[in-house]
C-alpha cells in the first residue's frame, strides 16, 4: 500500500510532489473499465433480446401454458407428455387439438431454451440480473414442474445421462437465489460482489430443492 501511495505522489525524482499522471492514468483505467461494463451490459441486452425471440413463439406458447397450468403429465412407458386435467371447452378457446407431445418437442420449445439460458448465464454471456427480469418466472415455472421434474429425474436413471439438463437445475437454483436476494437488498450487493458466496448458496438451495451433495 505504501508502494502505490508513494508511486501516486511522488514524482520521478523523489520529491513527493503530486504525480498527475499516475492520477490520469488511474481515471482512464476506471473509464475504460465502466465503458466495458457498459458495451457488456448492451452485448447482454442484445443477446436476451434475441433469445426472447426465440422463447416466445407459438409452439412454446402452447406448451408453457400447459405446464404451467399442471395439464401435463410424462408418460414413462411411451416416453410423451401427455395432455390431461384439461376440459373439451378450455381446450376449443385455447385451439388446443393435441393429445401427446415428444420428449423432442419438449427439449426443442422448452428445455433447450432454458437450459441454453443457464449455458449463457454461467459462461457470463448474459448477466443474471437480465435473465431474471425477463425469464425469471418461466424459468420456475417450468424448473419447478412436476411433469418435467419426474421426466428429468426419470432420464437421470441411466449411468450415461445423470448430468442430463444440469444448467436447467443450475439457472433455476441461480434465480431462485437471485430473488431471495433481492428481497434483501444487502444480500443482493453480496450476490454481486461475492462470487465464492454464489457458488455456497447454490449448493445449499441445491441440496434443499434437488435433495443432492454435490
Amino acid at each position: 500500500m505504501h508502494d502505490i501511495l508513494t508511486f501516486i505522489f511522488e514524482d520521478a525524482n523523489g520529491s513527493g510532489s503530486f504525480s498527475r499522471s499516475a492520477v490520469w492514468t488511474f481515471i482512464l483505467v476506471i473509464v475504460a473499465y465502466l465503458q466495458f461494463r457498459k458495451a457488456n451490459h448492451i452485448s447482454s441486452a442484445d443477446f436476451i433480446h434475441r433469445l426472447k425471440n426465440d422463447f416466445f413463439g407459438k409452439e412454446t406458447r402452447e406448451l408453457f401454458f400447459l405446464f404451467e397450468k399442471d395439464y401435463l403429465r410424462y408418460d414413462e412407458e411411451n416416453e410423451v407428455f401427455e395432455v390431461v386435467k384439461i376440459d373439451e371447452k378450455t381446450k376449443s378457446e385455447l385451439g388446443i387439438t393435441r393429445k401427446f407431445f415428444t420428449i423432442y418437442e419438449v427439449d426443442d420449445f422448452i428445455l433447450g431454451d432454458v437450459y441454453d439460458l443457464g449455458l449463457f448465464e454461467q459462461k457470463r454471456i448474459v448477466d443474471i440480473d437480465m435473465v431474471y427480469e425477463e425469464f425469471g418466472y418461466y424459468v420456475a415455472t417450468i424448473w419447478e414442474n412436476k411433469a418435467i421434474r419426474y421426466y428429468i429425474e426419470n432420464q437421470r436413471k441411466d449411468p450415461k445421462h445423470r448430468d442430463v439438463y444440469n444448467k436447467l437445475d443450475y439457472i433455476g437454483l441461480k434465480c431462485e437465489l437471485y430473488a431471495s436476494a433481492k428481497r434483501k437488498k444487502d444480500a443482493l450487493l453480496l450476490f454481486r460482489v461475492r462470487r465464492c458466496f454464489t457458488k455456497l448458496c447454490l449448493r445449499r438451495l441445491e441440496k434443499r430443492f434437488l435433495g443432492t451433495t454435490k
